[in-house]
């Protein structure tokens, strides 16, 4: 309960920024309660406590915005506009997670890692072999693979797996409200490892500066991160539309009370909102497909 009310769905609201620190605390608590009681499975779990713990918060927040589309109803762009804070609140929670993640991967022990971050390790680990099949390296030439330079091979693949996550999340999000929220901790959780290998491999170009080695590390590798904004921008924007669009829905289904417009109204804006959501995706994966063939 005391994690549940750090912040309330008012203050987030004015300042949607304290989702960054309500998201750090709350995943670092979460990661910890699963190492000591669930050491094996803590990797998941860690995740799951976390969500857990956001929904209620999450919850209030999209009925809120359930309402404030009742009210007012208008074209999906409008609706973007009417409801940035809820897309920030979204969008901070991601980048606490990253942070939270980051840090973790970059000063816990060995031992700790290999328990927090096996999941995310291990989903590194396949991703890392299907670009290796899709591209043709080791084993295979490039041109005999099945994407090797090949744009638009890259583009349908992405696009496909991302389109299958934000399927899944609205799906969540419609029978669980901020069910959602589990997909998109997942995916943080990811990137925040692939920053934690950065800034440890960093590490060893600033021992000359002493205690500050660790900090400098850190900035650089989220400096560094920001190569993933131009696909990741789109991608995120699209998990976190769906997910709103989703969670609107289901609460919708849940009222016993409607306004005589309500149903068609809000059916309808999610159906545009899920449109922009996929077409986001769209965008991500033809930008990480020219990134990826350009890289080769």
């Amino acid at each position: 309960m005391v994690l549940e009310t750090l912040f309330t769905a008012k203050t987030i609201h004015r300042h949607p920024l304290l989702m960054v620190l309500h998201a750090i605390i709350m995943s670092s608590i979460a990661m910890f309660i699963a190492y000591y009681v669930f050491r094996e499975n803590s990797s998941w779990l860690g995740i799951a406590f976390f969500t857990i713990g956001l929904i209620p918060l999450m919850e209030t927040l999209l009925k809120h915005e359930e309402k404030k589309e009742a009210r007012h109803p208008g074209f999906a762009p409008t609706f973007l506009a009417r409801h940035f804070n809820i897309l920030q609140a979204f969008a901070w929670i991601f980048i606490g997670l990253i942070i939270s993640y980051a840090f973790w991967y970059s000063v816990l022990p060995v031992e700790m890692e290999k328990n927090i971050f096996s999941a995310q390790e291990s989903s590194l680990t396949q991703i890392g072999q299907l670009k290796s099949d899709l591209s043709g390296e080791g084993m295979f030439a490039a041109e005999e693979s099945p994407c090797g330079r090949n744009a638009f091979c890259w583009f349908e693949a992405i696009a496909i797996n991302n389109a299958s996550v934000l399927a899944l999340a609205i799906i969540l999000s419609i029978v669980f409200g901020a069910g959602a929220i589990f997909l998109i901790a997942w995916n943080a959780s990811i990137i925040g490892v692939v920053i934690g290998k950065d800034v440890l491999a960093l590490a060893a170009s600033y021992t000359q500066f002493g205690l500050f080695n660790g900090l400098i590390a850190f900035s650089h590798g989220m400096f560094n991160a920001l190569g993933l904004v131009p696909h990741g921008l789109f991608e995120a924007s699209g998990y976190f539309i769906g997910a709103i669009a989703g969670a609107i829905i289901g609460i919708m289904i849940t009222k016993r009370h409607y306004y005589r417009h309500e149903p068609g109204t809000i059916a309808k804006d999610a159906f545009l909102l899920v449109i922009t959501a996929f077409a986001c995706i769209a965008i991500g994966a033809a930008i990480e497909a020219l990134v990826i063939v350009s890289s080769f």
